[in-house]
């Protein structure tokens, strides 16, 4: 019948695309029990080669029928009076198959061709969709869709580390290079610890604590100047100070444990986001309290780029 001969044309396209699904679904069923790790490489290639040869299957089909030859098989020799008989090797591809219908129920072989058409349209559509799903989703463990949030996505969905931020491996490896450093002078280097109490004389409710950590290089006559500097913000990030912004904090210890005020000239032009409380609008004072010079500490909990990270983790200083 017409709708048996439809049904045997449309089956092999839907049974590429059913198959490629189930490999989709094995996919996601992976990365959900694997705990969204990545996926091999070799799925992913596997995946695009068959994927692309879903969408192509049509034309597949079509180019191997005419290079078979499986097509007018009732004009070829030993198939004219019997197309069953053995001496037939030729049976019309599916391409044809509709087209060979249609011819003989006198409705015209144009019309079977336009029903292989429709369904072969059909097919392809249903495998590019499930092709771009996985595209998206999973090829190359998601860097297609990666990069589509990255071109696409409003600039409060990322999160980028200050230029000046340091990490908590590079911090402890120069504060343990410090205590270790010895000059051709005998110089050596000390490091000091302290809590900056900030306020604000326009924002009665602002009172924020920063941490600052400097390592002063010391020489034998008692003259000292500041090497490195470093300060932990509200958030927990850690940033390397340089320029005016490391300028004035190195002031503030001069008179240990005083009370200093600091206005926008002292740190003005500073690139960094850690001297944010000395760029706002009005006067700051920041109180130098609980200093230590190479002793025991214990940093708050890390955020921002590096949040999770227990104040344990952090490198006590002896």
């Amino acid at each position: 019948t017409t709708l048996g001969e439809i049904a045997v044309v449309a089956m092999g396209p839907l049974t590429v695309v059913l198959y490629f699904s189930l490999l989709l679904s094995c996919g996601y069923l992976y990365r959900r029990l694997a705990s969204r790790s990545a996926l091999p490489e070799i799925y992913s290639h596997y995946m695009l080669a068959f994927g692309l040869a879903a969408i192509l299957h049509p034309a597949l089909i079509f180019l191997v029928d005419i290079l078979m030859r499986n097509y007018s098989c009732d004009l070829r020799t030993g198939c004219r009076e019997d197309y069953t008989s053995e001496s037939c090797h030729c049976f019309e591809g599916d391409v044809f198959r509709m087209w060979h219908r249609m011819t003989d129920d006198e409705n015209g072989g144009v019309v079977g061709a336009f029903y292989t058409g429709i369904i072969y349209v059909a097919t392809s559509s249903l495998a590019f969709s499930t092709f771009c799903l996985y595209l998206v989703d999973l090829h190359a463990n998601g860097r297609v869709y990666d990069t589509y949030r990255r071109i696409f996505g409003a600039e409060a969905d990322f999160f980028l580390p200050n230029d000046f931020e340091v990490s908590l491996d590079e911090l402890n490896s120069v504060l343990a290079m410090a205590k270790r450093w010895c000059g051709p002078q005998a110089e050596h280097r000390k490091i000091v610890i302290s809590e900056l109490h900030v306020t604000n004389d326009r924002d009665m409710t602002m009172d924020e604590t920063r941490t600052h950590i400097a390592i002063y290089e010391v020489q034998l006559n008692g003259r000292y100047w500041m090497y490195r500097s470093f300060i932990r913000g509200t958030d927990g990030t850690v940033k390397e100070l340089f320029g005016d912004a490391a300028r004035a904090f190195d002031k503030s210890f001069d008179n240990p444990g005083c009370i200093r005020q600091l206005n926008r000239a002292d740190t003005q032009d500073s690139a960094l986001d850690a001297a944010r409380s000395f760029s706002s609008v009005g006067t700051l004072h920041t109180d130098r309290a609980d200093a230590g010079v190479d002793g025991n500490v214990n940093l708050s909990v890390l955020a921002g780029h590096f949040a999770g990270v227990p104040a344990f983790l952090w490198p006590r200083l002896t």
